[in-house]
């Protein structure tokens, strides 16, 4: 069906596999299961019931304050006539924002990564090239993916200079066969080569440097990096492209 469907396929395959595997119960067998793809499309919720096909509910029920009820107030009767199954659906164009609301989806790898600086050298380099694997690899859009990595990519830059292991980001954007560096497979990106080539040592301020530790500041740098590379025109999964394709000889 195409690479654009992938992502909504992957949720749809999720939900209708079977309810037991989606709730983690067990002796529930479904009566009914079909594909509503209309879901996919926009946020709102799904009702599967088994009501009869002339319930008096039917057009008349609504969500509130999370719960199924006959009316629209947060007092309105919840609806008790019937076995249902209510399921929320949130869709969003990117799971990257500035705010910070997304959920960190590589928080753990990159507490791996600083955890790595503290460790003999190579490590913390080891651990941010699995990290970059996994950001290749994660099920992201095209334009998620470009902004990850290199959000990423700076971030660790940033750390080991700051922790005092420059050497780590240098094995990483400097080394390899000539011309298959990061550093000079990003040179046409400016976004990305003007902070790698930078070789000075940020002064960063307590509350930055717990950002820089905590992966906000990654999460935060990204969601600026998406803007920019949609704003300059870049074409859809040519920064992640560029960045790994830099590795191969690493």
């Amino acid at each position: 069906m195409g690479g654009t469907l992938a992502p909504a396929l992957a949720v749809a395959e999720k939900v209708y596999s079977g309810f037991n595997e989606l709730l983690g119960i067990k002796g529930v067998t479904p009566q009914v299961e079909t594909l509503h793809g209309g879901m996919l499309k926009n946020s709102g919720y799904l009702l599967v019931s088994n009501a009869p096909e002339n319930s008096k509910h039917k057009g008349k029920l609504f969500v509130v304050g999370a719960r199924l009820r006959e009316g629209e107030q947060l007092n309105s009767p919840l609806v008790t006539d019937f076995d249902y199954f209510l399921l929320a659906v949130q869709r969003r164009e990117t799971v990257i924002d500035a705010s910070g609301t997304a959920p960190d989806i590589l928080g753990a790898q990159w507490d791996e990564v600083i955890e790595a600086f503290n460790g003999s050298d190579g490590a913390a380099l080891d651990a941010f090239r699995k990290l970059q694997r996994t950001i290749y690899a994660a099920e992201l859009i095209p334009r998620d993916r470009d902004a990850v990595l290199a959000g990423y990519l700076l971030e660790f830059d940033k750390a080991a200079k700051v922790f005092g292991k420059p050497k780590e980001t240098e094995g990483l954007t400097r080394s390899g066969a000539r011309g298959s560096t990061a550093l000079s497979a990003v040179s046409k990106i400016p976004e990305i080569y003007g902070p790698l080539a930078r070789q000075q040592v940020p002064v960063l301020s307590d509350e930055e440097t717990q950002k820089l530790r905590s992966g906000a500041s990654a999460w935060a740098r990204a969601a600026e990096l998406r803007v920019a590379f949609a704003r300059g025109n870049k074409p859809v999964g040519s920064v992640a492209n560029a960045i790994m394709r830099s590795q191969m000889d690493v």
